[in-house]
């Protein structure tokens, strides 16, 4: 790693920038961390030696040279971990090394039915439906995959797409939209959500709160809301997350 704190100073110096304004474009609070950094002396996370290349204009790789590649590998075998929650050893004998070289640190597998390809971290299924009582990861009838921003898994956020079927929610979601849907077992009044009702299929519904009744609002006035008495969570109305996006094929 030596290496990596002599290119930090290196780049740094042909950046004719002070240890003062590296330390504030990397998130330190003053010049004697970087001073200890380019001695070697504090050791640094990639998402930090990321950081350390957009401050100075570089690639991560021209930092930490020969180093880059395995670094790569490493952590994309924990974002594989942590994604099906498996330990590292399991990810490396799941997939072994020669299919994760090259791979960005935000790879993830994939399952495709029986088949394994690799896919970003980013991307998510799109699923035709959402049967009751079958867990998002074990359902077979994708459709596809969509990319998010990588922004938006920051703290351990999870999504999935559910194409929209009907024309409840007209006319701000048609049919055949894609929706971006964030998990999550609850809701603010007046979002739009994915939902159980009485243990059908997922539906796309204005989730309305009314002290202790729950309103399923469709946005077509052609139909009826439909009430539910008790909190969210009753086994006749399950949130499964909040609608973040709306994508449409002209």
């Amino acid at each position: 790693m030596l290496e990596l704190y002599k290119n930090i100073k290196k780049f740094r110096v042909q950046n004719d920038m002070s240890q003062a304004e590296l330390a504030k474009l990397t998130g330190y609070t003053d010049r004697s961390s970087i001073a200890k950094i380019e001695k070697g002396l504090v050791d640094l996370s990639l998402s930090k030696i990321e950081a350390f290349a957009d401050a100075l204009g570089v690639d991560p790789g021209d930092l930490m040279g020969d180093e880059w590649e395995s670094s790569v590998v490493d952590n994309a075998r924990l974002d594989l971990a942590e994604h099906f929650n498996y330990d590292a050893f399991n990810i490396a004998k799941f997939q072994d090394a020669e299919h994760l070289d090259g791979i960005s640190a935000h790879t993830m597998v994939c399952e495709n039915r029986s088949e394994y390809t690799t896919k970003p971290l980013n991307c998510i299924p799109i699923y035709g439906t959402i049967p009751a009582g079958i867990p998002i990861t074990a359902i077979q009838d994708i459709e596809g995959y969509e990319e998010i921003d990588p922004s938006m898994l920051r703290g351990g956020k999870q999504y999935f797409g559910l194409k929209v079927k009907g024309n409840s929610m007209y006319p701000m979601f048609m049919e055949g939209d894609t929706i971006i849907v964030r998990q999550q077992p609850d809701c603010e009044s007046g979002q739009v959500c994915a939902v159980r009702v009485n243990g059908d299929d997922a539906t796309l519904k204005k989730v309305i709160k009314q002290g202790a009744t729950t309103v399923l609002q469709p946005l077509n006035p052609e139909y009826e809301p439909i009430f539910f008495v008790g909190s969210v969570g009753e086994p006749s109305l399950e949130i499964m997350g909040v609608v973040v996006e709306i994508r449409r094929k002209l």
